[in-house]
């Protein structure tokens, strides 16, 4: 268990009122949190007739936080507030569905930005006023999502074998109750850029089973609310090696302790509901794919 106090919130992150009469444009170390995680392991290890060892090990943990204190206004509503919910907790706004036509842009709600009201189109995604005050705010209307930016439960599975110099190993790993922001960025800021998971699911004229927003090209508002958020839960299989050490009777004549052959993969496959295969934070079109790494090599003990 942890509990954390003073922590540094940003100027950007506090909500001072005018009547308070103090700047509000300062950071200040006003924060408090407390987390909590336990961590199990099993394993079991064992030699068998003829000389055949191995082993199994499993581990699972969970991590859980929560914001008790953030400087937040007095009366701030509490889907706005931070306290009560784990730290880097996802928040968005919500869609309602896409607009498929002129009369249904018409019957939702707009933007509290008047500048843009116009650039709204069907096959934009309509937005939910959460707080029922009549527009969409991008600040009054952002309600806690899903799970926090990063996973609170992980876990592993890992096993291997040893039989007269030959080795294998293999590693699992995963975690979930995690969410994640996959931006695309399509289209936006001169960048004629589709990922190809979104050509099937973007809203045409003929928007059959389309599940997220039309394309654009060029300045425009075009809002995905919680569209762009996704179950960040994976199971990878993480580490794969075969090897080979030279039998030890061969060592002394060449005056060395060992000498193996190995060749191993990394990140070689994947479950997940993400449409990339990112972990760990989330995607602003910028970021790299996990990449997929094979090995050969030679190792020298002497």
């Amino acid at each position: 268990n942890e509990y954390r106090y003073d922590m540094l919130i940003a100027a950007s992150q506090r909500e001072v009122p005018p009547v308070a009469g103090v700047p509000s444009n300062a950071a200040a170390n006003l924060g408090e949190a407390k987390s909590r995680g336990m961590e199990f392991e099993v394993s079991h290890r064992n030699t068998v007739a003829g000389g055949l060892y191995y082993w199994v090990k499993a581990n699972w943990s969970v991590a859980r936080s929560e914001v008790i204190y953030k400087a937040n206004a007095p009366l701030t509503p509490a889907h706005r507030a931070d306290e009560g919910f784990p730290l880097n907790q996802t928040k968005t706004s919500m869609a309602t569905g896409i607009i498929q036509s002129w009369d249904d842009l018409y019957a939702t709600v707009g933007s509290s930005s008047g500048g843009q009201n116009p650039q709204r189109m069907p096959g934009d995604a309509a937005l939910l006023d959460f707080d029922a005050d009549g527009l969409y705010d991008s600040s009054d209307d952002i309600v806690p999502y899903g799970y926090p930016v990063y996973p609170q439960n992980n876990y592993g599975i890992s096993l291997g074998l040893d039989y007269k110099g030959l080795s294998f190993s293999i590693l699992f790993a995963g975690a979930y109750n995690v969410t994640r922001n996959i931006n695309s960025g399509h289209l936006g800021n001169e960048r004629a850029y589709v990922p190809e998971y979104l050509l099937d699911r973007t809203w045409t004229y003929n928007p059959s089973g389309a599940d997220f927003p039309a394309l654009s090209r060029g300045p425009k508002w075009n809002p995905t609310g919680h569209y762009s958020r996704y179950d960040g839960s994976f199971f990878r299989l993480q580490n794969l090696q075969l090897a080979y050490a030279l039998p030890q009777q061969w060592m002394s004549k060449i005056g060395m302790k060992r000498i193996e052959f190995y060749v191993n993969g990394r990140n070689l496959w994947m479950w997940s509901l993400m449409p990339d295969d990112g972990v760990g934070a989330n995607h602003d079109i910028s970021n790299y794919p996990t990449r997929k790494q094979f090995n050969i090599g030679l190792r020298l003990q002497f």
